[in-house]
């Protein structure tokens, strides 16, 4: 069923392929559909055609340098990988290994769920080492002021973090974060939030939209959260289903189309690391800092916590560190 300013319409699709694209649209998304009429004025649908992002030149750093993606790290959760994360701040700080590496990155991305939060589900308490949110962000403050200052990290907020809800979210208060404001290297910015790293388009998303699009799109599944990003972008669009599980405030301009193409499109949410490539756009999904939870485990999912992206913006090439395992 179809719809725009002159009313609805019934269409049929026949057509294998078309059916195809069509199982690729998304509930409320906009498409434009060739339609063919019969003699008794039944609609058939010939080609399908979501708004997608165009074939182009990316822009690319004119440096070799790198951005390390990181979400869903949910500080004060008693799966939080502590001895992961030191390892990971020891190895940004030249005092490991891989030096030659190291010393590219100068971005570290952070797409949502810093910390645990309190009350976010039934029954959290029991899943929290730390149940006070101003020292859940006051614990992240002291781990991240250990990264080296000359790396830029920008932090969005997600749907475990105190602010709005609801698409799209404004950044982290203040009074909630104010050690994080302290911290000369990090900026809080909102979800979702357009960044240029070394001349890199990055947009940067927290996900939460990513359940409802894995919900109704067949073959798509937990696992592969890099192809239901793929979705998102072919519907120019980051959260285009309306009253599924993703709250959406009822802004006077959607500010969740995708206007700019990214050249990075960075996700997290789904605790599972994945990426793919689609029209030259790279789209990570950067896994998490936090073990399997019991909510997790009864929903059948399987994380891939502690092992961290490195995108090198000359190339947008994908390396992968795995932080769970002791330095050799």
């Amino acid at each position: 069923t179809v719809d725009d300013d002159t009313g609805r319409l019934n269409v049929t699709i026949l057509d294998d392929n078309v059916k195809k694209n069509a199982s690729e649209l998304l509930l409320d998304q906009l498409a434009i559909i060739d339609v063919e009429f019969s003699k008794r004025g039944d609609a058939f649908g010939k080609s399908v055609y979501p708004p997608d992002i165009p074939d182009r030149v990316l822009s690319l750093s004119k440096r070799r340098v790198y951005a390390l993606l990181l979400s869903d790290l949910h500080m004060g959760s008693k799966t939080f990988l502590t001895d992961a994360f030191y390892r990971l701040i020891l190895w940004l700080s030249g005092k490991t290994e891989h030096e030659d590496m190291v010393h590219r990155v100068k971005y570290v991305v952070i797409a949502g769920d810093v910390v645990d939060g309190v009350g976010v589900y039934p029954g959290q308490e029991w899943d929290l080492e730390e149940s006070d949110i101003y020292r859940q962000f006051i614990r992240l403050s002291q781990l991240l002021e250990q990264i080296p200052k000359h790396v830029k990290i920008f932090i969005i907020p997600g749907n475990h973090d105190p602010t709005r809800q609801a698409l799209p979210q404004p950044a982290i208060p203040r009074k909630y974060a104010e050690p994080l404001y302290r911290l000369e290297n990090v900026t809080l910015l909102g979800n979702p939030a357009s960044l240029r790293l070394h001349g890199v388009n990055t947009l940067v998303y927290h996900g939460r939209s990513i359940d409802d699009v894995v919900g109704t799109t067949p073959g798509l599944t937990v696992f592969r959260p890099a192809l239901a990003m793929k979705i998102l972008l072919k519907a120019r669009h980051l959260a285009p289903i309306y009253g599924g599980r993703t709250p959406i405030a009822p802004e006077p301009e959607d500010h969740l189309v995708i206007e700019d193409v990214p050249d990075i499109f960075h996700s997290g949410h789904m605790h599972v690391l994945d990426s793919e490539r689609y029209k030259g756009t790279l789209m990570v999904n950067s896994g998490a800092w936090q073990a399997q939870t019991g909510y997790q485990a009864n929903m059948g999912i399987e994380p891939t916590p502690g092992i961290t992206p490195i995108v090198d913006l000359s190339t947008l090439d994908v390396m992968v560190r795995d932080f769970t395992k002791p330095f050799t």
